[in-house]
């Protein structure tokens, strides 16, 4: 009989281990998921240009009404030609890492 209480002891003994070490691995490529995407970058402010500062005025100068003909003039008073302006950078900061 104490042979049976001792083999059941190791096997339990055992299976700790194994929940022990399963749980350090996934902590561990947890936090390796977390840290890699920010390794290597720098947190730096965008450069605040003068038309950044345009376009941030003329969307604070929209109006709050809920209107139709105040959401066309505010939509004819929108300037959407250079939506397209910041893509170059963008494809060049996405290829360059």
């Amino acid at each position: 009989m104490d042979e049976t209480t001792n083999n059941n002891n190791q096997e339990t003994g055992a299976g700790t281990w194994a929940w022990v070490v399963t749980g350090i691995v996934v902590v561990a490529v947890l936090a390796g998921f977390y840290y890699w995407p920010n390794r290597g970058r720098q947190n730096t402010p965008p450069a605040n240009n003068a038309e950044q500062s345009q376009q941030n005025d003329s969307a604070a100068a929209l109006s709050a009404s809920d209107e139709v003909s105040d959401i066309e003039a505010d939509l004819n008073n929108t300037n959407v030609d250079n939506l397209d302006k910041e893509t170059a950078d963008i494809l060049s900061e996405i290829n360059a890492n």
